[in-house]
């Protein structure tokens, strides 16, 4: 499956430009696609590691590739699924393994507690329903942990740099201070396994309609991941690297970065919310770095939501392998039966084929942007495109109107009267033929860094567009993403 030379062009300009417009652009990013055979369509580097290097970043540099991690660890669980050991739909094998789990009330507003009505089960917490959020996204998880601590602090640092060169306030956010007492202490905020028919979502300070439950992005796939380990004897990282990488010839995917993965590392930004301007900052989930030691590094949390650092080049082989049905194209290693690779593939949630309309919630801006809609489809048009003249999202690549930074809404703000929608067991499930050219049911997911990928199992293609940004939800590299697909797609022969 060769991608036209016109289209390898059309990447690398798209790429090569957003990463040239100055301050209010992006410092690098990196592509890659391959075929079901594991073939490279295309890779490509642009830019530098920080804004304030001048080392170029290239196929070879590391990322933190946050929730990226969350489908990793899907596969690790399926594995024991398919082995028998770990059953999907029985509430007994979570109580008995995560009693915590079983004790904890649900606040549905934040701070009056009521008794579970559903016991959580494995497929719960690895298709999001089993009732737990993230504290950036949903206002709910700092009002009942606040009194605690479990919300996180504040802590002053003044900026080198003039866009941020006064006292600002960083969120040191709970899912990322790499301790597991953080994830075992996070509050339940929705009724397990039950659907929303309203499809609520909670903005920032306000309570929900209605105190039922429904999809809600969170540390579920952490809860999945310490099972794992309690059920196995084995750390995730140890685990994932035994079972998955190794199986698929994966070097420089990993919870603990080497040294030659330190040695060419992207830098980690913070885009200003009034000027757009992008400064280098503390790396977020900074703490496996200095977990040098075996000993160290067994004593850490493994975080099955967002552990993971790699070379998108590498990590784009775990793509492939679910594009070949669950086999290695490259060494021809299985790590997950065909029919467990299409059980990932079917929506766990048709009673809410509108459950991302609503958008996400910043109950955090410093780390995520407020999004009215994560992945608009026909349909829908961004403000300022007048209705007919483009598809929702290939009209980001064309439009004139100004990008707001303090305003994504202004960018990807879409009306109703979009297809049904999906998820599946760890990745969102665009079920509709996407305006960019992927096919029907095409599994993609991010990271909080900003980087998207995408597995479309129909036509045979993967991808990873890889940046180091926050806050989750950048307009510009949304807009390289868009542009990307849509090259692939254009190209493929």
């Amino acid at each position: 499956m060769p991608l036209s030379a016109e289209s390898v062009h059309t990447i690398k300009t798209i790429l090569d430009g957003a990463t040239k417009e100055g301050p209010t652009g992006l410092n690098g990013l990196t592509f890659v696609a391959v075929d079901k055979d594991g073939k490279t369509l295309v890779e490509h580097a642009s830019g530098t590691r920080g804004v304030n290097s001048q080392e170029p970043m290239d196929m070879d540099t590391s990322f933190w590739i946050a929730s990226c991690t969350k489908i990793v660890a899907t596969i690790a669980v399926l594995q024991l699924v398919e082995q028998g050991s770990v059953p999907l739909d029985d509430p007994e094998f979570v109580r008995k393994m995560a009693p915590e789990i079983g004790a904890k009330k649900v606040y549905a507003d934040g701070v009056n507690g009521a008794e579970q009505q559903i016991s959580v089960t494995m497929r719960m917490l690895l298709n999001h329903t089993a009732g737990f959020a993230y504290a950036f996204f949903d206002a709910r998880v700092n009002m009942r942990g606040r009194p605690v601590g479990i919300a996180g602090g504040f802590h002053s640092r003044r900026s080198a740099t003039p866009v941020l060169d006064r006292v600002v306030l960083t969120r040191l956010s709970p899912e990322f201070n790499g301790d597991e007492e953080d994830i075992l202490n996070s509050p339940m905020v929705n009724q397990p396994g039950k659907s929303d028919p309203d499809h609520t979502r909670l903005a920032a300070n306000k309570v929900p309609k209605i105190a039922g439950s429904m999809w809600e992005y969170g540390v579920n796939i952490d809860w999945a991941g310490i099972i794992l380990e309690r059920h196995t004897g084995q750390k995730l990282n140890d685990y994932i690297q035994e079972h998955i990488f190794q199986p698929l010839g994966i070097s420089d995917v990993t919870m603990f970065p080497t040294d030659n993965m330190r040695a060419n590392l992207a830098h980690m930004h913070q885009r200003d919310p009034a000027t757009g301007a992008l400064a280098e900052r503390d790396h977020l989930y900074r703490r496996p770095f200095h977990q040098t030691t075996k000993e160290q590094q067994q004593n850490f949390f493994h975080s099955a939501g967002a552990g993971l650092f790699a070379k998108p080049k590498e990590y784009i082989k775990v793509l492939a392998a679910l594009l070949n049905e669950g086999v290695g194209p490259t060494t021809g290693n299985r790590i997950l039966k065909k029919e467990t690779v299409d059980l990932m593939w079917e929506n766990q949630i048709p009673t809410q084929p509108n459950f991302a309309r609503a958008g996400l919630p910043a109950a955090d801006p410093t780390l995520a942007n407020s999004l009215p809609e994560m992945y608009p489809q026909s349909g829908t048009k961004p403000r300022g495109v007048q209705a007919g003249t483009e598809t929702p999202l290939t009209s980001l690549l064309s439009t004139q109107v100004p990008l707001r930074f303090d305003h994504v809404a202004d960018f990807v703000c879409c009306t109703l009267g979009n297809p049904p929608q999906g998820w599946g067991l760890s990745m969102f499930l665009t079920l509709a033929p996407g305006d960019t050219g992927r096919g029907a049911n095409t599994g993609w997911w991010c990271g909080l860094s900003n980087i998207f990928w995408w597995v479309d199992r129909e036509k045979g293609v993967a991808g990873i567009l890889s940046g180091q940004i926050l806050p989750f939800g950048d307009p510009k590299v949304i807009q390289a993403w868009v542009g990307v697909e849509k090259a692939i797609y254009d190209g493929l022969e």
